[in-house]
């Protein structure tokens, strides 16, 4: 995900776990809030990235709330599963998790793991929007449409250029222009 995995003390947790073995309850107690806490936050640490990357959010109840500590650790209490409970995080957006899962697999280029990096960094900042949404990719000149989780779309079109690039942001569609009037720049013509 790439963080900082000395923020959540994994040696610390290490010895508390091995410590609670024994079944004394201090050490069992100490080693169950030890682990709550890292869960709770690397839960939060996904949610706010690290990046200077940063999306404006034109309408701000699009922003993403905090995820509370009682939320992360009900979810994961009733997951079947930590381990899938972890590896999908149902409030991240599904792009996150393609992401993550390409950079888990490896056999990329530095050039190309440093680009999905970023990219994960990114997507981290996309809302996990169950409704419909548009996603613009700017490097390859395509939205994608979505129903819920679903793509039911995608076309080309024009995004920023490296002098006006394309900003994230966040905002309602309110209105839309069928076949607007267009003439060509004349650096095109």
């Amino acid at each position: 995900d790439g963080l900082n995995p000395r923020r959540y003390h994994v040696g610390d947790l290490r010895r508390a776990v091995r410590a609670a073995r024994n079944g004394n309850p201090a050490a069992v107690r100490r080693a169950e809030l030890m682990l709550s806490q890292a869960l709770v936050d690397y839960a939060r640490d996904l949610q706010r990235g690290q990046s200077a990357v940063r999306t404006i959010y034109v309408d701000p109840e699009l922003r993403p709330s905090p995820l509370s500590p009682r939320m992360i650790l009900q979810s994961a209490a009733s997951a079947h599963s930590l381990e899938q409970y972890v590896a999908k995080w149902g409030w991240m957006h599904p792009l996150y998790g393609e992401l993550r899962l390409a950079l888990m697999t490896g056999g990329y280029t530095p050039a190309e793991r440093a680009r999905l990096q970023l990219n994960l960094e990114r997507a981290r900042e996309l809302p996990a929007l169950r409704t419909r949404h548009v996603i613009v990719n700017a490097a390859a000149q395509r939205p994608t449409f979505y129903e819920g989780n679903r793509i039911v779309d995608s076309m080309r079109i024009v995004a920023g250029k490296p002098a006006q690039p394309t900003p994230n942001m966040a905002a309602f569609i309110r209105y839309t222009s069928l076949n607007p009037y267009w003439n060509v720049p004349p650096d095109l013509a």
